[in-house]
């Protein structure tokens, strides 16, 4: 197996005891080529001991008494150093610094250059038995240049063709709801000036909440065979829960809440622009309207913020090949 050597910067700190021990610690945070932390990470450190990284990435260990350098394997090829470039970093004597380890996953990259290839390969017309004899020459010849698993690779590429339909499935029901509910509000704000004064706006928001109704009803009726398709694809617990906590967000927290409110104010719209109320009840009215769906989008407005940040955050974790 092909060990990657190198040689980490460290925290050192010094405590008296009885005057005399002296203890030097390294603290360190390992972390991927997307600024994410690299967790059970087992590192090796020579003659003093194993750690492994923690949910964070982190890692602490005692080295012996006036260590100046150490030296560190990393047994897990699918990492590859990428900083500090040459390995060999001085113990220093600062306790408030942690030092950064930059690895890179050579499966995320094989992955990706997998399906580059098959794209290209695809749109020129390779047949299916030729695409087959090309996929088990690619993933042996990246194992031989890699060191890593040929069995780990056809793993990792068969997880990311399992993931991609539902990935791409779910990211758009999401995105489409959150931008759905975006426009019914703003199209309702646009409302409150040209109340009955412009028929094209009532038109455009009719179409707003058909649109939003459209994609409410997709999360809804599809939220089941989502969640089973995370749980079954990417076999993470907390991913499901996630999911289920936006769709949860969506109904609890803005449809039933809000949307249904704004969707209320249509009756009374269509009502106010018939023609059929007295010119002081109509104005009463009108000003009735304009007041509620101006404190429904006002408060309406900051969930859709924190609707968005959960769909973005989400997706950003479901894309993510270090996601098992």
């Amino acid at each position: 197996m092909k060990k990657i050597i190198l040689t980490l910067l460290l925290v050192s700190f010094y405590s008296s005891y009885n005057n005399a021990v002296q203890n030097v610690y390294l603290r360190g945070k390992v972390i991927n080529e997307k600024n994410k932390p690299v967790n059970n990470l087992r590192i090796r450190f020579v003659n003093v001991g194993e750690r492994i990284t923690t949910d964070s990435g982190e890692f602490l260990i005692e080295l012996p008494d006036y260590t100046n350098e150490i030296e560190i394997e990393i047994i897990d090829n699918k990492w590859e150093l990428q900083y500090p470039v040459d390995g060999r970093i001085p113990l220093l004597n600062d306790q408030n610094i942690i030092y950064k380890i930059v690895v890179k996953d050579n499966i995320d990259e094989i992955v990706e250059n997998y399906k580059d290839i098959k794209k290209v390969l695809s749109e020129i017309g390779l047949k299916s038995e030729e695409m087959i004899n090309w996929s088990r020459n690619f993933t042996e010849s990246e194992s031989n240049k890699s060191d890593v698993d040929e069995n780990e690779i056809k793993i990792a590429i068969q997880r990311s063709e399992n993931r991609e339909e539902p990935i791409n499935d779910i990211s758009h029901a999401l995105l489409t709801y959150n931008l759905a509910a975006h426009n019914m509000k703003d199209f309702f704000n646009n409302l409150v000036s040209s109340v009955c004064s412009d028929y094209r706006v009532l038109q455009e928001l009719t179409n707003a909440v058909t649109a939003y109704n459209a994609a409410y009803n997709d999360i809804e009726i599809n939220k089941f065979t989502y969640q089973n398709q995370i749980t079954l694809y990417w076999e993470n617990q907390q991913l499901p829960i996630e999911f289920m906590s936006i769709i949860n967000y969506s109904t609890d927290e803005l449809h039933k809440l809000y949307m249904l409110e704004l969707a209320k104010s249509i009756a009374k719209i269509n009502e106010l622009c018939s023609g059929t109320l007295a010119e002081d009840e109509a104005d009463d009215m009108k000003l009735q309207i304009q007041n509620e769906i101006l404190n429904i989008t006002r408060s309406l407005g900051s969930r859709l913020t924190i609707l968005e940040l959960k769909i973005d955050n989400f997706l950003t974790l479901l894309k993510d090949q270090n996601i098992i």
